[in-house]
């Protein structure tokens, strides 16, 4: 959660997104995970690197295709 946090900080973003850790979404294949809500997307084997590109997609509301689960694969985890 600290390159979310470090590229939020750094990009003056603290009124425009808001995050909270958690310690487990029972999709232990799948982690890290990140949950973009209201949306309710989610993203899996998010890597520090990733995190700007999250949240830049978050901004534009648009998905990073790329680390999607679908929700089929989540109620099979």
């Amino acid at each position: 959660m600290g390159a979310f946090k470090t590229y939020v900080a750094q990009n003056k973003l603290r009124s425009r997104v808001e995050f909270d850790g958690t310690t487990c979404v029972d999709t232990c294949a799948w982690g890290p995970v990140v949950i973009v809500y209201p949306q309710g997307t989610w993203y899996g084997k998010v890597t520090p690197k990733d995190a700007p590109e999250i949240i830049q997609a978050i901004l534009e509301g648009r998905t990073v295709e790329r680390l999607l689960i679908s929700m089929d694969a989540i109620r099979k985890s």
